[in-house]
């Protein structure tokens, strides 16, 4: 047998829990929030990763460019 509440139940947990730990919830929130900016800084993994991305997208575009250029010169 399940066990079952009735809603105005759920809703007094709810409640008196997010009361009482309301400034947990802030204390994350406010962290989740510096890390995230964090994260978009110069020094940040998301920089970091759009920057890595970027340059194999250049490499991949120097490799295209230099295998026509060889394409080309091989018939010369």
């Amino acid at each position: 047998m399940k066990d079952k509440c009735e809603r105005d139940v759920v809703e007094k947990v709810a409640r008196d829990l997010m009361e009482v730990r309301r400034g947990d919830f802030i204390r994350v929130a406010d962290e989740m929030g510096k890390l995230a900016k964090k994260s978009m800084g110069e020094d940040g993994l998301s920089y970091y990763n759009l920057d890595q991305h970027r340059c194999l997208i250049c490499r991949r575009n120097f490799d295209e460019m230099m295998s026509r250029v060889e394409e080309r010169t091989k018939y010369e």
